[in-house]
């Protein structure tokens, strides 16, 4: 997952620094986003190990972040890993969802194994529809609204929702056995 990380003394103190200061309440913190999104507790250490990984990991420019935006921008950061897992596991029913017993079975393990079942869903299906399209149903596997979307793409909405609707059209008889995906893509999937 990276580069290793080498002793940095600087880097070193400042996140043990955050460590002694502000663990506890960073770790609540946690705690209280896994309730609110449906986690089991035992994950909030899971969050909060990835925040800490990540300190140390990007140093000089989350703590230039943190010395701007102060503390919160931790809390921040913990909330984003539980809205980045929370997005995973939307992801996952989206693609059992959209491509059903074609999807992965190893997807079904762990939310963290969610972007390579969706690269090799959408490289078997670029042919069949367009790049566009593709790049829609990219964010919508990721677990994007359609307003989220619609925002990152330039588009309505309603008009990504009504892509989406015509995409998966385009490719279920390929998804529920009725058709080879050109290429011989599906049974790479299976």
């Amino acid at each position: 997952m990276g580069q290793p990380l080498f002793q940095n003394e600087e880097r070193d103190a400042f996140v043990l620094d955050i460590h002694r200061t502000l663990h506890n309440s960073l770790h609540l913190h946690a705690i209280a986003l896994c309730k609110q999104y449906g986690y089991d507790l035992s994950y909030a250490g899971d969050f909060l190990q990835e925040v800490y990984r990540k300190l140390l990991s990007k140093y000089p420019a989350i703590a230039s972040k943190i010395r701007k935006h102060g503390t919160k921008y931790l809390f921040g950061m913990i909330r984003n890993e539980v809205l980045s897992a929370k997005r995973k596991d939307k992801s996952l029913a989206r693609i059992h969802k959209v491509f059903g017993e074609a999807a992965p079975k190893e997807a079904r393990l762990h939310c963290y194994c969610v972007e390579e079942a969706i690269n090799r869903l959408l490289y078997s299906i670029e042919r069949l529809v367009t790049e566009q399209d593709l790049e829609i149903l990219r964010h919508y596997l990721h677990g994007y609204s359609t307003k989220e979307t619609g925002e990152l793409l330039s588009m309505k909405p309603s008009t990504v929702g009504v892509r989406i609707h015509r995409a998966k059209i385009r490719i279920a008889p390929y998804f529920s056995g009725g058709q080879e995906i050109p290429g011989g893509w599906a049974k790479h999937l299976i």
